[in-house]
């Protein structure tokens, strides 16, 4: 029996022992299993970050490569706001979308003491400033007299008393130095007259750009149609269509041409008056020349005289003649017929 004890301990103390070592190695084998997990989940992640690391990376140069053009744009803006900001102290910097396209015509009209010279001076000032002279017309015209000498005639009524001299200038300098140009010629003299006038053609001026950027891709396009044509009426047909584009081309380009210089240039109209001071009067003569000349003009003026009245009564003196005659003959009659004796 205690042998059977023995052996019966001895048993389960083996089972015992490989129950322990079993669930040890069962362990073990768990262990490696999820190490083996573990690092196929790491290696996993690791090649899916790598590869997902370098989509990004595709992702971000093809972001970069595309739109990285507005980025540095908004940075400039910015910057440029800033700079404004810092330049106005802090105040809000507003820039045009469009600069306008002006057409400035000016007209002054001075009266100066010398109108050619005026007129020469204002056209080296524009010519200074950058300008230059467009045209020029001068010319005099005769005065009346002032009102107070119009009841003594002119000695010589043929020539005019007083001349005007006008020189007019039309000159054209840039748009910025107009209004220097302007101070310089009413500093000449006194100014009689002032105008101004500025028009806006900004919304015509890109007009007429657009449509000329057009006009020449469209000549560019049938030029390349008519380089490919394959038969003569293609030919004839695009070289009648070119012919008309280019001439709208050349007309766009006048256009073009005419806008931009009247909005680079602005017009100045500036007209010179002198009048030039009224002739020295001679001295008055003295002596016995003078009262012999003076009693000449007297004695002719008095016979103008006589002789104009003269002149008026005549035609009242015929008939009061004839009636004056008519009458003495009635009277004369009368008497003769009293004064002769009655018959017996």
């Amino acid at each position: 029996m205690e042998r059977q004890d023995r052996t019966g301990a001895h048993r389960g103390r083996s089972r015992r022992m490989w129950g322990a070592g079993g669930a040890l190695l069962a362990v073990l084998v768990l262990a490696g299993c999820t190490g083996d997990a573990k690092s196929d989940s790491a290696a996993s992640s690791t090649s899916a970050g790598s590869s997902g690391g370098g989509s990004a990376t595709r992702q971000m140069e093809g972001t970069a490569a595309a739109p990285a053009a507005p980025v540095p744009a908004a940075g400039a803006s910015a910057a440029a706001s800033s700079a404004a900001e810092a330049s106005s102290g802090g105040g809000r910097a507003r820039t045009p979308l469009h600069a306008q396209a002006l057409i400035v015509t000016v007209t002054r009209t001075v009266q100066v003491h010398d109108a050619v010279a005026s007129a020469r001076k204002a056209a080296a000032d524009a010519v200074a400033l950058g300008g230059r002279l467009d045209g020029e017309q001068s010319g005099s015209e005769p005065q009346p007299l002032p009102a107070s000498s119009a009841s003594s005639p002119p000695a010589t009524p043929t020539l005019p008393s007083r001349v005007l001299t006008t020189d007019t200038v039309t000159l054209r300098v840039p748009t910025g130095q107009v209004d220097v140009l302007v101070r310089k010629v009413e500093a000449q003299g006194k100014v009689l007259a002032v105008g101004r006038t500025v028009q806006d053609v900004t919304q015509q001026s890109e007009d007429v750009a657009a449509r000329l950027a057009n006009a020449r891709a469209s000549v560019v396009r049938v030029r390349g149609f008519y380089s490919r044509a394959t038969n003569v009426t293609q030919l004839v047909a695009l070289e009648r269509e070119l012919s008309s584009r280019l001439a709208d081309l050349e007309s766009l380009e006048r256009q073009s041409a005419a806008l931009g210089a009247q909005t680079s240039l602005a017009t100045v109209t500036a007209t010179f008056t002198s009048t030039p001071p009224p002739a020295a009067k001679s001295p008055a003569r003295k002596g016995f020349v003078a009262g012999l000349g003076a009693g000449w003009d007297g004695f002719t003026a008095s016979t103008e005289v006589v002789l104009t009245a003269l002149g008026a009564a005549l035609p009242f003196a015929v008939p009061l003649l004839v009636l004056a005659l008519l009458v003495w003959w009635a009277r004369r009659l009368v008497l003769r017929r009293r004064s002769a004796p009655s018959l017996p």
